[in-house]
Parts: C-alpha cells; structure tokens; sequence
C-alpha cells in the first residue's frame, strides 16, 4: 500500500504554496493536469485526500522534482512504491532531466513511457489519444 501518515502542512496547503511560489493561475493549473475545475475546487479543502494518480497529475503539471513531489504526496499520506510500474515510470522521469522542456516538463513524453509500458496514461484524453489534455474545456465538470 502507498498510504503513509503525516502531522505536518496538508494537500492542499503546500499545494497553494507551491502555485503561489510559481505565480501560476488555478485554470492553468488544472487544464494542464487533466482535471476538471470541480475536482481542483475539492483538492483546495483543507481535509482533501486525492488519490495517488491525481497527486502525481499535479505534482508533474507544476513540474516538481523528485524532493517535491515526495512531499506533495506525503502530504496526502501517499507514496511511491517500487510494486507499481507506474511509480517506478514516473521515478525515472523526474530524475531524467531529458524529459523536460525548457522549463517544465514534457507530459506527452510521460504518457508515451506509460504507454510503452502497458501502464495507463495520466494525461491523454481517451477519446482521442491525438488530442493532449491541456486542451481541456472550462466546462468540463
């Protein structure tokens, strides 16, 4: 299991932090992690829990490394396990500087390792694989 427990900042506070330190607009945010604006309003409550694939959304859309995405997801009690093919993808992405554009991170690329791995993608629209999320309508809910 990926639950661990902590008495520290929550989800959602050292999220805001995060988004505060990088001047970023909420909407940004949330369109480029595949979320819906209702789930993003939900991860902003003090007590909200998301689950490990939705953490990891944000943690790569706000193009964490390594150090701060542990945190982030500690703080949501969550961490990476070496048992799932999935975290080890993502491990290995955030420690290859490769996989970034100038500046932040390229999502498409991570979908593509998934991929390649059998592993189900984070940030494709499954209707149409052609078509990256961060296109995502406002009224999506």
């Amino acid at each position: 299991m990926r639950e661990i427990h902590t008495g520290e900042k929550t989800f959602s506070e050292v999220l805001c932090d995060h988004i505060s330190k990088q001047g970023r607009k909420n909407s940004e945010l949330y369109k480029r992690a595949c979320i819906t604006r209702s789930l993003y309003h939900d991860m902003s409550k003090k007590d909200y829990r998301p689950s490990f694939e939705n953490a990891l959304r944000i943690a790569l859309a706000l193009n964490l490394n390594y150090e701060e995405t542990v945190n982030l997801l500690s703080r949501a009690r969550l961490t990476f396990s070496p048992s799932f093919m999935l975290d080890k993808i993502i491990v290995e992405f955030l420690e290859n500087p490769v996989y970034r554009n100038p500046g932040e991170y390229n999502l498409p690329k991570v979908d593509e390792l998934l991929d390649d791995k059998g592993v189900e993608v984070l940030f494709s629209l499954k209707e149409d694989s052609d078509h990256f999320c961060s296109l995502i309508d406002d009224t999506m809910t």
